[in-house]
């Protein structure tokens, strides 16, 4: 059985963070660990990370989540052909969790992790999903920007801001209307980047630190406007698919 937090804050590997917990639901534990461990697992392999949240429908009731890891395979497979990502930098995280309200039929909502030297707008990403997911015959996504973000490793008030945002994904209510073999979340498994200081909760050594400037707009997704430093509000992508909101 999963354990609930109604705090307003967690500490995870040593690390405090906010959550967001209301009177009426609190938030699951156990979904807030693999948040966690699978942010900070990918920012020791990249100096930057690109959350990019959207939630999928459907048209009818299923039992288990087999379509879901089936679009998973599809997008990450998409992205590493339109990337080019190989060997280390083919790491891509994420964590969904399942819900349904009162309503016959249940929903996704969805996180992507991607290294933001390489995925540098989040355009294109919502565009390979409402390809897969509308191709298949179900609802258009809906692009969650108020749960995508740009952190760089080293900014802990844009981790402790995303990671607010994103514990949406692991609050108590809608969850438990399923079958009882039935998953309601799952994440990837990315392990962290072993390095010579490097500690178990994934955070890097002060020599495996990276600067800001190390990351910059990828041409696949839209023309560079100067270095990327550090975005602690959502990402606001333009038509073209740039982030028009660069602290």
């Amino acid at each position: 059985m999963k354990r609930l937090t109604h705090a307003k804050d967690i500490v995870i590997d040593g690390e405090r963070l906010p959550i967001n917990t209301t009177r009426n639901s609190g938030c699951y534990i156990e979904i807030l660990d693999a948040l966690h461990s699978q942010m900070r697992a990918m920012l020791t392999h990249h100096c930057g990370l690109l959350v990019v949240g959207f939630d999928l429908h459907l048209h009818s009731y299923i039992h288990d989540n087999k379509l879901m890891s089936r679009f998973l395979s599809k997008i990450k497979k998409r992205i590493r052909q339109r990337y080019q990502l190989v060997s280390s930098m083919a790491n891509i995280g994420h964590l969904w969790v399942r819900e349904q309200h009162s309503a016959d039929v249940p929903h996704f909502h969805v996180a992507l992790f991607l290294d933001a030297k390489y995925v540098a707008g989040a355009h294109a990403i919502h565009e390979l999903a409402e390809s897969i997911w509308e191709g298949w015959g179900n609802p258009r996504p809906y692009r969650a920007t108020q749960r995508t973000f740009m952190i760089h490793r080293d900014n802990s008030a844009a981790y402790s801001a995303a990671f607010k945002a994103l514990s949406y994904y692991a609050k108590e209510a809608t969850k438990g209307n399923r079958p009882p073999a039935t998953n309601d979340y799952s994440s990837s498994r990315v392990r962290p980047k072993q390095t010579h200081n490097s500690v178990t909760s994934g955070k890097l050594d002060d020599q495996s630190r990276c600067s800001p400037v190390a990351l910059h707009h990828n041409r696949r997704d839209c023309e560079p406007t100067g270095s990327l430093q550090v975005n602690m509000m959502p990402v606001l992508p333009s038509e073209r698919g740039c982030h028009s909101r660069l602290a």
